[in-house]
């Protein structure tokens, strides 16, 4: 998994720019991540987002079931939800470590918040 993708789960499950809401705090970490100045609206978060689970995916010790669990927080959501919201709450209840050692390919990281 890369560090964007730790990145970007990490602000999700409230780590990182205490002071801004979500959007604001998912478009702040990819700002000072990728060195830009990029203004990313909610479309543009969404399929980083996007982006993010495949990533997530790809490294997981379990796929089928988190593809599973993807699928069902969707078809749940969907009915009343954007797709930002059904990835926010997916991102969010990734399992990080089990018995005190990291799984599903994440590993020791912390975001680097810059000054603005």
């Amino acid at each position: 998994m890369t560090d964007e993708t730790l990145g970007i789960i990490q602000i999700i499950k409230g780590w990182g720019y205490p002071n801004l809401n979500m959007d604001e705090r998912l478009a702040q970490f990819l700002r000072d991540y990728r060195g830009t100045n990029f203004r990313f609206d909610r479309e543009c978060i969404t399929k980083e987002l996007r982006n993010a689970a495949v990533d997530y995916f790809s490294t997981c010790d379990d796929p089928v079931k988190e593809i599973r669990r993807y699928f069902l927080d969707r078809a749940w959501m969907l009915k009343d939800e954007t797709e930002y919201n059904v990835l926010l709450r997916f991102l969010g209840g990734t399992k990080v470590r089990e018995n005190g050692e990291y799984i599903n390919g994440f590993r020791e990281y912390t975001v680097d918040e810059k000054e603005n």
